[in-house]
């Protein structure tokens, strides 16, 4: 199979993974989807006589099944609460009808980074352990061993000691997000279950365990571990967020003469943002809402300028050592990277990209640079079919198009100032 063939392949499993937001099923399948092993017999019947250079009938048949594989693969991969979920609690057998709202306290570990939301509370994500029910009188009747994942909103005045991979105990009323109210409008209750989360949890007060008492058996070797790799990312990524802060803060003008001025921390988080991306700062509201209507929402999206910039820089430094010990480091760094980003689609799919550029440079081999994208896209959808509907299109364009224009460059990074000059202009693409 040539390489036509095998990007018809990537193809065909991506165009499968993006029908399953068709409305029409049958047999709880995309109709879409159900329809590709036919068009792709189809294709293979016409293609092959109008595209003589291109793929094979054969690839064209196999095609139109990966993505009806790609289907079934992405129904199968969809999560689904567990029987020890934290959200069967909102269908008590033993009620009438399922409850909407239930008074509890909640024992387990913070998973994100906590964030401000645009209803001017705190978010996070929690990763439950436990859970006990409470009384009228806000006094334990029932205590439980539960699994899952938990959306937690938190009034903003607790958001100080709050950090990834931190044991976490939080009082408040549970309940099951709300779907779509209008047709084609945003569902939440879909959206937060596409990331494993059936309940909600609207927290009042929160405290914080001791490790070593009646919970030190959940202190097990890899959540531990897991905490801790959670706890030192989040404090190099404070600690870059902070540095910026200290250099790019400036006073705001008072509202009223006499009113002293306040700090403006926008420009920092912006700059913080274009660094790591949005997904690891939290960005204002009011910031993204005008990058939004500009059309640069991407600029806030860590992707394909920051890897390309990374590895260029890395390149540079390490151009004296042995190409094996460049690459480590390289890779390495790059890894750190994507996990200081928090692992967002659009930088493990740069990533990715980036990791086969350097090996290519490595070796001394030529590497096509969609080729690579269409392959760094495949693998991660392989890994989570799910982030098909994460990827962020205009991000992933702009990451493309700057890994693609620097490429040259990176297998050469300091050729433009032994010359003199400076990159030619394809290389400058904005950011």
């Amino acid at each position: 199979m040539n390489a036509a063939g095998g990007a018809m392949l990537c193809l065909a499993y991506g165009l499968g993974l993006l029908l399953t937001g068709v409305s029409v099923q049958v047999w709880g399948i995309s109709a879409g989807a159900i329809a590709l092993p036919g068009l792709g017999l189809l294709a293979g019947a016409i293609a092959p006589r109008l595209w003589r250079t291109g793929p094979s009938a054969t690839v064209w048949i196999i095609a139109g099944w990966v993505g009806l594989l790609a289907a079934l693969y992405f129904q199968v991969r969809l999560p689904r609460p567990a029987e020890t979920d934290i959200s069967a609690l909102l269908s008590n057998p033993d009620a009438a009808a399922e409850q909407t709202n239930l008074a509890v306290t909640v024992h387990g570990f913070i998973d994100t980074p906590p964030k401000q939301t645009r209803s001017g509370k705190l978010q996070l994500e929690l990763v439950p352990f436990q859970v006990q029910q409470m009384d009228e009188a806000n006094q334990p009747i029932r205590a439980a061993a539960v699994s899952g994942r938990l959306y937690v909103t938190l009034p903003l005045k607790l958001k100080t000691g709050l950090h990834p991979g931190q044991m976490l105990t939080v009082s408040g009323s549970l309940y099951r997000p709300k779907p779509a109210s209008n047709p084609g409008g945003f569902d939440f209750r879909q959206y937060l279950a596409q990331r494993g989360m059936f309940a909600g949890l609207a927290g009042k007060t929160v405290d914080f365990p001791a490790t070593e008492g009646r919970f030190r058996e959940q202190w097990m070797w890899r959540r531990s571990l897991s905490s801790r790799l959670q706890q030192a990312l989040w404090q190099v990524r404070q600690r870059i967020v902070r540095s910026q802060a200290a250099g790019l803060t400036v006073k705001a003008a008072p509202k009223k003469p006499k009113e002293p001025k306040e700090p403006d921390e926008r420009p920092a988080a912006l700059v913080s943002a274009m660094l790591l991306g949005k997904g690891a700062v939290d960005v204002p509201f009011d910031l993204r809402d005008s990058f939004a209507n500009a059309g640069l929402a991407h600029a806030l999206a860590a992707s394909g300028f920051q890897v390309s910039l990374l590895i260029g820089i890395l390149l540079s430094l390490t151009r004296s050592l042995p190409s094996q010990i460049s690459f480590a480091l390289s890779a390495a760094a790059l890894l750190g990277y994507i996990g200081l980003t928090g692992l967002e689609p659009s930088v493990a799919r740069a990533g990715v990209m980036g990791l086969a550029v350097l090996v290519a440079i490595t070796l001394g081999r030529k590497v096509n640079p969609l080729h690579s994208l269409l392959l760094a896209a495949t693998l991660l959808l392989l890994v989570n079919p799910i982030w098909i509907w994460f990827f962020s299109a205009s991000a992933h364009r702009q990451g493309a198009d700057d890994l693609r224009a620097r490429f040259k460059a990176l297998r050469s990074p300091l050729a433009p100032l032994k010359k003199g000059g400076t990159e030619p202009n394809h290389s400058r693409s904005p950011p």
